[in-house]
């Protein structure tokens, strides 16, 4: 059985893509799975409902794409 990625690999990987994403996507939230930005949203709520929803509540994390360190929000803030 693979191990889930934590939440805290998750967002280094997003830390790792956050200079292309800025090229491309500045201003959405990306939902990460498994090390991977799996998705684009216009918002925190549309992202967070969705990642919900395909990956279970401790699984994904939504982070906005903006040329600033992102905060780090839990699950429950996000709601």
């Amino acid at each position: 059985m693979a191990r889930e990625t934590t939440l805290e690999e998750n967002y280094e990987a997003f830390l790792g893509q956050l200079p292309e994403l800025l090229k491309t996507h500045e201003g959405h939230v990306a939902v990460i799975y498994n090390g991977e930005v799996v998705d684009f949203f216009d918002s925190m709520e549309r992202a967070v409902y969705v990642g919900n929803e395909r990956f279970g509540p401790e699984n994904f994390i939504a982070q906005k794409i903006v040329d600033e360190k992102p905060e780090v929000l839990s699950y429950s803030m996000a709601l």
